[in-house]
């Protein structure tokens, strides 16, 4: 009964309660074990609640409860979505103590927490890792590893996996193609941005509003209004729906190249759009 209300509550989201039914499970004299904590953990894992899934690993460590992969592999995604790479190092170093060896989906997880936490360096490497381990990285490794370089605007880096998933014939998808073009921004490659473009074209991959926003960054990098006026018209060509992000961009570039009285179009235009009271964290 317990482990189904758990599992109820993780379907719903509702973390806090699947831990108050673990607490009462202990009260009551139950034995929990490995199973109860990987529920209660993926619910954490789901919600991204990663001190609690620290916690929990603490917990089991303290009742002689053992670990399995399960329980590992939930932890560490949960603190790879914060950023707490040092924390995924430790928590893969005790996974490897009980004998339980990692698989790409921690290794990527851990290339996922080094983007997060600005070390794209290491999230290099770990591509490397993988590799001496005889563990290919697949589309979701590399991703991960291409979105640490853009994050960082390290736009040769970005480039050169993404070249190098090519080569390995590593499937690119839009998240591929989006990460490199935002590596563009650092140096405002223009060029570059819009040849990625046209490759994901000729990939038959269809650019969608992340895709256009990450080039109006470049364009804004680089001071280039024109560029970026041409690019809002593409989209409403293609019937991509600007959001605020566009808009702020392409305002902000305009001014930036004293084109004051086409920013003030926009602002109007995109007030008319009602995009000004519209939630704007959809970049």
């Amino acid at each position: 009964i317990y482990k189904n209300l758990i599992r109820t509550m993780k379907k719903d989201g509702k973390f806090y309660q699947a831990q108050k039914v673990l607490k009462q499970m202990e009260l009551d004299g139950m034995i929990l074990d490995t199973e109860v904590y990987n529920i209660v953990l993926s619910t954490f894992k789901k919600n991204g609640n990663a001190f609690e899934s620290l916690n929990l690993l603490k917990d089991m460590n303290s009742k002689h409860v053992i670990p399995d992969f399960l329980t590992y592999q939930s932890i560490i995604i949960s603190c790879a979505e914060a950023g707490m790479w040092k924390e995924v190092s430790q928590v893969i170093q005790q996974m490897e103590s009980d004998d339980i060896a990692p698989d790409v989906s921690i290794f990527t997880a851990l290339i996922r927490a080094y983007g997060k936490g600005a070390q794209w360096e290491e999230a290099i490497r770990t591509l490397d890792t993988m590799r001496a381990r005889n563990i290919l990285p697949n589309q979701l490794s590399y991703n991960a590893a291409i979105s640490a370089c853009a994050s960082n605007m390290r736009h040769k880096e970005a480039v050169s996996l993404f070249k190098e998933m090519k080569a390995a014939n590593i499937a690119r998808d839009i998240r591929s193609y989006n990460s490199v073009i935002y590596a563009c921004r650092g140096q405002g490659k223009v060029d570059s941005a819009f040849e990625i473009l046209e490759e994901m074209h000729g990939d038959n991959i269809l650019p969608d509003v992340v895709t256009y926003n990450s080039l109006l960054s470049v364009c804004k990098t680089g001071g280039f209004w024109e560029e970026s006026l041409e690019i809002l018209k593409q989209m409403k060509v293609q019937s991509v729906k600007p959001n605020f992000t566009t808009y702020q961009t392409v305002i902000e570039t305009c001014e930036s190249g004293r084109k004051i009285d086409l920013a003030t179009s926009l602002w109007e235009e995109m007030k008319e759009k009602g995009l000004l009271e519209k939630d704007k964290t959809n970049a």
